[in-house]
C-alpha cells in the first residue's frame, strides 16, 4: 500500500500537530492576529513539505545527526513533528507580535471579559 510504504501515518500526524499552536492561540491568546495565524499555517505546510521531500517519504529525523552548537549545546535527532511544531509556534508568536493587534471590538466578540 502506498500510504504504508511512505509512512504516511507519521507524516499526517506531523502536519496536524503543526496546527496545535494555532488552535491554542485562537482559544486563549488575545494577541493572535490573522497574519500570525496565516503565517503559522504557511510555515506548517512549508516545513512539512520540505521535510517530507527531503526524507523521500521514509521515517526521518531532523537534524539527521546530533548537532553541536559551539560545543555548548547539542540538539538531538528529533522526529519531524518537533521541528514543525516549534517552527509553527515561533512564527505564530513573532508575526502576531509584529503586526497590529486585533481591535477591541473583535476581541469582545470572541473573548469574555
Amino acid at each position: 500500500c502506498f500510504f504504508l510504504r511512505h509512512h504516511f501515518h507519521q507524516w499526517s500526524f506531523s502536519g496536524f500537530t503543526g496546527l496545535v499552536p494555532l488552535v491554542f492561540a485562537a482559544i486563549y491568546w488575545r494577541r493572535l492576529t490573522a497574519a500570525g495565524a496565516i503565517a503559522s499555517v504557511a510555515t506548517t505546510v512549508g516545513c512539512w513539505t520540505v521535510l517530507f521531500i527531503r526524507a523521500g517519504g521514509k521515517p526521518y529525523t531532523f537534524p539527521e545527526q546530533p548537532l553541536s552548537i559551539a560545543g555548548l549545546v547539542t540538539i538531538p535527532k528529533m522526529l519531524p513533528v518537533v521541528t514543525i511544531f516549534a517552527a509553527s509556534g515561533l512564527v505564530l508568536v513573532v508575526v502576531s507580535l509584529l503586526t497590529r493587534r486585533p481591535e477591541q471590538e473583535t476581541l469582545d466578540k470572541f473573548f469574555s471579559s
